[in-house]
This record gives C-alpha cells, sequence and structure tokens, in this order.
C-alpha cells in the first residue's frame, strides 16, 4: 500500500521542476562560478549552405569577465572575451582582430549566459522543451525572447546533477543555428592569469 501511495505522489502535478524552478536554479549556480574549463564541439548550420561547420576545442571562463575558446580543429584560432571586447586571432593567417562590444551585445552573447549575468527572467520567457525528450539526464528549456531587439532564441540542455549546461542552442532571426556542447567540464578551478593572454608572434597583422 505504501508503494502504490508511493508512486502516486511521483506522478502528482507540480512534483517535477518546472521551467522557472530549472532557469532560477541554473541561473544560481552559474553566478555562482568562479571559474570553469570544458571541451567543446561548435556546429554552425547556415541557412545558405547545406554542410554546416563543425569546430572543436577548449573553452575557458574566470570571473568576472574573461572567457578563452581555443580551437584546435579544423582551424586553430582563438578568440578571446572579454568584458567591452573581443579579440580574434586567426593562426595561420597570423592576424589578430579586435572589435569592441557594447553593452546590449554583452548581456547576450554566450560568456554572459554562462557567467549568470543574462537576465533570463527579464528578457526571456522560458518554457520546457517538449520536442527533446531523448536525453533523461537533462532538463531541456526553451527562452523565448520578450522583444524584438534580442535576435537569437535559445534552447538549452541543463545536467539534473551539476546544473550545468551542456549544451547551447543558439537561433537567429535568419534561421541559422549555432550549436554548443560541452564534455570534460571542470569547474571553479585555479586558471592562471597568462590562460587569457594571446600569444602572438610581434609580426601579426593587427585590425581594429
Amino acid at each position: 500500500m505504501k508503494s502504490i501511495i508511493l508512486v502516486l505522489i511521483l506522478f502528482l502535478p507540480g512534483f517535477f521542476p518546472n521551467a522557472e524552478e530549472i532557469a532560477r536554479e541554473t541561473e544560481q549556480k552559474l553566478r555562482s562560478l568562479t571559474s570553469f574549463k570544458a571541451e567543446f564541439k561548435q556546429v554552425y548550420h547556415s541557412t545558405s549552405v547545406s554542410t554546416p561547420l563543425t569546430e572543436y576545442g577548449n573553452v575557458f571562463y574566470k570571473k568576472p569577465g574573461l572567457m578563452k575558446w581555443s580551437y584546435t580543429k579544423p582551424e586553430k584560432k582563438v578568440i578571446l572575451l572579454m568584458e567591452n571586447e573581443i579579440q580574434y586571432y586567426f593562426i595561420e593567417d597570423s592576424q589578430l582582430l579586435i572589435q569592441d562590444v557594447t553593452d546590449e551585445e554583452q548581456e547576450h552573447n554566450i560568456m554572459s549566459l554562462f557567467s549568470g549575468q543574462t537576465d533570463l527572467f527579464g528578457d526571456y520567457d522560458v518554457e520546457i522543451d517538449e520536442e527533446n525528450t531523448v536525453d533523461k539526464q537533462s532538463h531541456h528549456l526553451k527562452l523565448i525572447p520578450k522583444n524584438d531587439e534580442i535576435q537569437n532564441f535559445i534552447l538549452l540542455d541543463i545536467d539534473k546533477k551539476t546544473l550545468f549546461i551542456n549544451k547551447a542552442t543558439f537561433f537567429d532571426w535568419a534561421g541559422n543555428k549555432q550549436e554548443f556542447e560541452f564534455s570534460r567540464i571542470q569547474t571553479n578551478i585555479h586558471l592562471a592569469e597568462d590562460t587569457f593572454i594571446l600569444d602572438t608572434p610581434s609580426d601579426v597583422d593587427i585590425i581594429k
């Protein structure tokens, strides 16, 4: 009899966390991070190209505002995100592209998402992604922009145990899709300051 009651309780409405609860706990978890590193797979699906571009590498983050994407294949390059600037170092071409980042862009890029700075409830309507039911180890959320100023809607796969984002998929207004999938994640670890310094040759071509 007790086992029957337990089964009934498990399936009562509200027993499972809703989208808002999952998003709030995830946001708190991300804001508590001081650092992390992980391996990543990035896939860009363009509406104008039939074959998606797939890239691999390692990502490093350190609070309050440093993130480095070190791509290992197919092309070696490094992208360094800082609070108000992005640097793109194309190793094979020996080129360093430096761009300013506006406050609006900073609020909605992937670094702000992982640092917990993205205002999930202020900028997005949060829903359970009903279409993704294969992976039972993750929560699946859909973030739908509340206004036209935000270009992307986002799908998140969130590990149920760690509340870390295993996968983030960004869709833009033109139908292009960019996926970031993470593995071998280590959080709150020591990262040396020189992790976020680009090692460029003296004759690198700097473009601003």
